[in-house]
Parts: C-alpha cells; sequence; structure tokens
C-alpha cells in the first residue's frame, strides 16, 4: 500500500509524488490525497505486506513518539492496532519518523526507545525505514524512486535503502 496525501488542510503538502512513485507495481494499492485517510490506511492495512507512507511526520512535545499526517488527521499507529502485526515492513517516507530520543530535555539518555518507527516494531511489524531529520521533499523522492528501482532488481528492503543512499 502507498499513501501519499500530497495537500493536507494542517500542513504543507508533499511533493514529487511522481518521482518516487512513477511505477507502481501490479499488486500495489495506492491511497492518494483525499483517499490517503486514516480509515482507509486501517482497512488496507490490515491485508498489507509492506505499506510505504510518503507524507509529512510530525514529532514534537505534544506527539512524542510522533504521527504522520493524512489527508483526514494525523494517524499515531497505535490507534490502528492490531492492523499492524505480522506486517512485513513499514516505510516511513516522512520527516523525524525515525528519531528515538525523547522530546522531553529532561528525559535521561538511557538505551530507551521512541521513535514512530519503534512504535510500529512494538504493534508487530517486523521492520521500519525512518529518518532521523527533515528531508527535502526532492530529495526524498529521489532517493525512495532509486530504492524502489533496486528492489524491482531484486535486491532486499536493507540493501536497495543502502544502494539509494550511496547513490544519493
Amino acid at each position: 500500500v502507498v499513501v501519499m496525501p500530497g495537500a493536507v488542510p494542517h500542513a504543507a503538502p508533499t511533493r514529487f509524488h511522481a518521482i518516487a512513485f512513477g511505477e507502481i507495481g501490479a499488486t500495489e494499492t495506492v491511497l492518494s490525497e483525499e483517499k490517503a485517510t486514516k480509515g482507509n490506511v486501517r482497512t488496507w492495512s490490515a491485508s498489507a505486506d509492506i505499506v510505504s507512507f510518503f507524507a509529512h511526520g510530525h514529532y514534537g512535545e505534544d506527539v512524542p513518539a510522533g504521527v504522520i499526517r493524512l489527508a483526514d488527521g494525523d494517524v499515531n499507529p497505535a490507534e490502528h492496532g492490531e492492523a499492524w502485526r505480522g506486517m512485513e515492513r513499514v516505510e516511513l517516507w516522512a520527516c523525524r519518523s525515525g528519531v528515538n530520543v525523547s522530546y522531553d530535555p529532561l528525559t535521561p539518555w538511557v538505551d530507551e526507545v521512541f521513535g514512530l518507527d519503534v512504535v510500529f516494531h512494538q504493534l508487530g511489524v517486523r521492520s521500519t525505514i525512518g529518518t532521523f531529520w527533515n528531508v527535502p521533499d526532492l530529495v526524498t523522492a529521489l532517493l525512495v524512486r532509486e530504492y524502489r528501482h533496486a528492489l524491482t532488481r531484486g535486491r532486499g528492503a536493507p540493501a536497495s535503502l543502502a544502494d539509494a543512499m550511496r547513490w544519493w
């Protein structure tokens, strides 16, 4: 499932979807623009092996683990509970979606996990891809394109991501 809300009322639009997802596989479902809603994500995720979010993320004091910005509001993966259990991978092509430090400066630096990517793991997803910082839409789109090309050549997700990062 590919989720790319584009313009959302409560965040700047994501751009360059055609670069990132120029080639959609025959078995992929695309939830774009107004179809990229919390309800549709919940419905389609229940039977998906991989969900790829190309959206803005939000991480801050109000949501220390983070959320993904969709057409009808922010999605917190915990709201979808069992929909994620057993899923192979969630790709979070969203800013700061892999930040694993507390937003609270009073929290000590210990071996703890805080990020949105970890929330997906706790809900039963086998692997995730997230980012540690804000990444411009065009850079993200180009990385996603290269990553997906490597996947279509038979490379595994970790090798495909490493290839895309080296390419960049």
